[in-house]
Protein backbone atom coordinates (compact mmCIF):
# COMPACT_ATOMS: atom_id res chain seq x y z
CA UNK A 1 0.00 0.00 0.00
CA UNK A 2 2.90 2.21 0.87
CA UNK A 3 4.45 1.38 -2.59
CA UNK A 4 1.29 2.40 -4.27
CA UNK A 5 0.65 5.29 -2.75
CA UNK A 6 4.61 6.22 -3.18
CA UNK A 7 4.51 5.75 -7.17
CA UNK A 8 0.93 7.96 -7.00
CA UNK A 9 3.10 10.58 -5.47
CA UNK A 10 5.99 10.28 -7.59
CA UNK A 11 3.52 10.66 -10.67
CA UNK A 12 1.85 13.18 -9.63
CA UNK A 13 4.76 15.25 -8.47
CA UNK A 14 6.24 14.71 -12.06
CA UNK A 15 2.37 15.82 -13.73
CA UNK A 16 2.93 18.88 -11.65
CA UNK A 17 6.71 19.95 -12.29
CA UNK A 18 5.89 19.77 -15.86
CA UNK A 19 3.25 22.34 -16.23
CA UNK A 20 4.44 25.74 -18.37
CA UNK A 21 3.68 29.04 -16.93
CA UNK A 22 0.45 30.43 -18.49
CA UNK A 23 0.79 33.56 -20.57
CA UNK A 24 0.45 36.71 -19.43
CA UNK A 25 -2.30 39.05 -19.95
CA UNK A 26 -1.74 42.06 -22.12
CA UNK A 27 -1.87 44.34 -18.79
CA UNK A 28 1.01 42.25 -17.27
CA UNK A 29 3.57 42.16 -19.84
CA UNK A 30 6.75 44.37 -19.97
CA UNK A 31 6.28 47.63 -21.33
CA UNK A 32 2.51 48.21 -20.00
CA UNK A 33 3.77 51.37 -17.94
CA UNK A 34 4.93 52.60 -21.52
CA UNK A 35 0.85 52.17 -22.82
CA UNK A 36 -0.58 54.01 -19.90
CA UNK A 37 1.45 56.43 -20.68
CA UNK A 38 0.50 57.05 -24.45
CA UNK A 39 -3.31 56.52 -22.78
CA UNK A 40 -2.38 59.11 -20.15
CA UNK A 41 -1.30 61.66 -22.73
CA UNK A 42 -3.75 60.83 -25.59
CA UNK A 43 -6.14 61.12 -22.75
CA UNK A 44 -4.98 64.78 -21.74
CA UNK A 45 -4.70 65.80 -25.16
CA UNK A 46 -8.52 65.19 -26.06
CA UNK A 47 -9.03 67.27 -22.40
CA UNK A 48 -7.26 69.96 -23.88
CA UNK A 49 -8.78 69.92 -26.69
CA UNK A 50 -12.56 69.34 -25.10
CA UNK A 51 -11.12 72.86 -23.52
CA UNK A 52 -10.20 74.84 -26.32
CA UNK A 53 -13.54 73.80 -28.51
CA UNK A 54 -15.51 75.38 -24.95
CA UNK A 55 -13.38 78.50 -25.02
CA UNK A 56 -14.21 78.69 -28.83
CA UNK A 57 -17.75 77.94 -28.62
CA UNK A 58 -17.60 81.01 -25.70
CA UNK A 59 -16.03 83.43 -28.33
CA UNK A 60 -18.35 82.73 -31.02
CA UNK A 61 -21.61 82.92 -28.52
CA UNK A 62 -20.14 86.47 -27.32
CA UNK A 63 -19.58 87.75 -30.56
CA UNK A 64 -23.49 86.86 -31.43
CA UNK A 65 -24.54 88.00 -28.37
CA UNK A 66 -22.58 91.48 -29.69
CA UNK A 67 -24.06 91.93 -32.90
CA UNK A 68 -27.77 90.88 -31.79
CA UNK A 69 -28.34 89.89 -35.64
CA UNK A 70 -30.72 87.12 -36.32
CA UNK A 71 -28.29 84.23 -35.64
CA UNK A 72 -29.28 80.38 -35.61
CA UNK A 73 -27.13 77.74 -34.45
CA UNK A 74 -26.49 74.72 -36.73
CA UNK A 75 -26.31 71.16 -35.62
CA UNK A 76 -22.25 71.50 -36.55
CA UNK A 77 -21.81 74.36 -33.88
CA UNK A 78 -21.30 77.50 -36.20
CA UNK A 79 -23.74 80.05 -35.73
CA UNK A 80 -25.29 81.24 -39.45
CA UNK A 81 -27.30 84.52 -40.20
CA UNK A 82 -29.25 85.69 -43.63
CA UNK A 83 -27.91 88.46 -44.78
CA UNK A 84 -30.10 88.21 -48.58
CA UNK A 85 -32.25 85.44 -48.76
CA UNK A 86 -34.29 84.66 -52.02
CA UNK A 87 -37.33 82.47 -52.78
CA UNK A 88 -35.15 80.85 -55.46
CA UNK A 89 -34.29 76.80 -55.65
CA UNK A 90 -32.67 75.42 -52.95
CA UNK A 91 -29.75 72.99 -53.87
CA UNK A 92 -30.75 69.71 -53.94
CA UNK A 93 -28.03 66.71 -53.10
CA UNK A 94 -25.72 65.66 -55.93
CA UNK A 95 -26.34 69.18 -57.87
CA UNK A 96 -23.25 71.85 -58.72
CA UNK A 97 -23.36 74.92 -57.88
CA UNK A 98 -21.27 77.74 -57.67
CA UNK A 99 -20.08 78.83 -54.49
CA UNK A 100 -18.39 81.99 -53.04
CA UNK A 101 -16.73 82.73 -49.75
CA UNK A 102 -15.02 84.97 -47.76
CA UNK A 103 -13.23 84.07 -44.48
CA UNK A 104 -12.13 86.76 -42.06
CA UNK A 105 -11.28 86.05 -38.76
CA UNK A 106 -13.50 87.68 -36.25
CA UNK A 107 -11.54 90.92 -35.56
CA UNK A 108 -12.39 91.34 -39.74
CA UNK A 109 -9.03 90.56 -41.25
CA UNK A 110 -9.30 88.62 -44.81
CA UNK A 111 -8.06 85.29 -44.62
CA UNK A 112 -9.46 83.82 -47.93
CA UNK A 113 -11.51 84.83 -51.11
CA UNK A 114 -12.55 81.85 -52.89
CA UNK A 115 -14.64 80.48 -55.27
CA UNK A 116 -15.31 77.29 -56.84
CA UNK A 117 -18.26 74.94 -58.32
CA UNK A 118 -19.05 72.18 -55.55
CA UNK A 119 -21.00 69.15 -55.48
CA UNK A 120 -24.01 69.51 -52.97
CA UNK A 121 -23.38 66.77 -50.19
CA UNK A 122 -19.50 66.11 -51.17
CA UNK A 123 -18.46 67.69 -48.22
CA UNK A 124 -15.29 68.72 -49.74
CA UNK A 125 -15.51 72.10 -48.32
CA UNK A 126 -15.28 73.06 -44.47
CA UNK A 127 -18.14 71.41 -42.40
CA UNK A 128 -19.87 75.04 -41.17
CA UNK A 129 -19.91 76.05 -45.21
CA UNK A 130 -21.41 72.19 -45.93
CA UNK A 131 -23.97 72.62 -43.19
CA UNK A 132 -24.81 76.55 -44.40
CA UNK A 133 -25.17 75.71 -47.94
CA UNK A 134 -28.04 73.16 -47.13
CA UNK A 135 -30.45 76.23 -46.21
CA UNK A 136 -29.10 78.46 -48.22
CA UNK A 137 -31.52 79.22 -51.81
CA UNK A 138 -30.08 80.53 -54.89
CA UNK A 139 -28.91 84.01 -54.77
CA UNK A 140 -28.68 83.89 -51.39
CA UNK A 141 -25.68 85.61 -49.12
CA UNK A 142 -25.17 83.99 -45.72
CA UNK A 143 -22.66 84.77 -42.87
CA UNK A 144 -21.72 82.40 -40.60
CA UNK A 145 -19.65 82.66 -37.48
CA UNK A 146 -17.60 79.60 -37.42
CA UNK A 147 -15.59 77.87 -33.98
CA UNK A 148 -11.97 76.18 -35.27
CA UNK A 149 -13.40 72.98 -34.93
CA UNK A 150 -15.77 73.50 -37.83
CA UNK A 151 -13.63 75.61 -40.02
CA UNK A 152 -10.23 75.27 -40.82
CA UNK A 153 -9.35 72.98 -37.20
CA UNK A 154 -6.47 72.35 -35.54
CA UNK A 155 -3.72 72.30 -38.84
CA UNK A 156 -5.33 75.31 -40.47
CA UNK A 157 -4.96 75.76 -44.37
CA UNK A 158 -1.74 77.76 -45.05
CA UNK A 159 -3.76 81.05 -44.94
CA UNK A 160 -6.06 80.32 -41.81
CA UNK A 161 -3.75 80.04 -38.57
CA UNK A 162 -4.51 76.68 -36.68
CA UNK A 163 -7.45 76.97 -33.79
CA UNK A 164 -9.08 80.15 -35.56
CA UNK A 165 -12.21 81.14 -35.25
CA UNK A 166 -14.02 82.84 -38.29
CA UNK A 167 -16.57 84.79 -39.79
CA UNK A 168 -17.75 83.37 -43.48
CA UNK A 169 -19.82 85.08 -45.58
CA UNK A 170 -20.92 82.81 -48.28
CA UNK A 171 -23.37 83.68 -51.48
CA UNK A 172 -24.25 80.76 -53.62
CA UNK A 173 -25.65 80.41 -57.23
CA UNK A 174 -25.86 77.88 -60.02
Amino acid sequence: MSRRLAIVLAIVSVMLACTHTPPQRPSQRNGQSALSEADSSLIQLMELNHRMADAADGEIVACVADHHDDYYRLDCGAWMRRVRTSDAPMPQADSFWQVHWRVRTLKDRLLVDEQKQVKIGRTDMVKAIDEAITFMHEGDTTEVLAPWYTAYGAGGNGTVPPYTNVRIEITIWR
